[in-house]
């Protein structure tokens, strides 16, 4: 825990940064990397689904409209589990936005008497 000066002169405890997030971090990290995992598998589906058609093994009608139709299910499938997934992580990220702002809004209230600018020699 580190400490800043309230208003009142008063020490009060804020976590920094570096003992909350590490642990966080990486669980982040690790979403994000899953979440591209997951759309790299279904564009490797969709690859492999327009490899065997290249090869002419759809040959009739019916077996190519069938085949359009399995893509597009594939597509929506990943469309449909990125918007939830999306709409979970808009929730984490806004809640890290907001920590991360009050932890921020904190640091820079603690320096403000620091901050005065010191006047050169020669100059006014």
């Amino acid at each position: 825990m580190c400490g800043v000066t309230d208003s009142m002169g008063q020490k009060k405890k804020t976590r920094s940064t570096r003992e909350e997030t590490p642990r966080e971090d990486a669980k982040n990290l690790a979403i994000y990397e899953n979440l591209f995992a997951l759309n790299q598998n279904f564009d490797e589906i969709l690859d492999c689904v327009n490899r065997l058609h290249n090869l002419g093994l759809f040959r009739n009608q019916f077996q190519r409209q069938s085949i359009a139709i399995c893509r597009a299910t594939l597509q929506e499938c990943r469309s449909w589990l990125n918007f939830e997934i999306l709409q979970i992580l808009e929730n984490r990220e806004e809640r890290g936005l907001a920590y991360f702002g009050r932890i921020r809004h904190d640091l820079e209230k603690a320096l403000e008497g620091y901050a005065t600018p010191v006047a050169k020699k020669g100059r006014p």
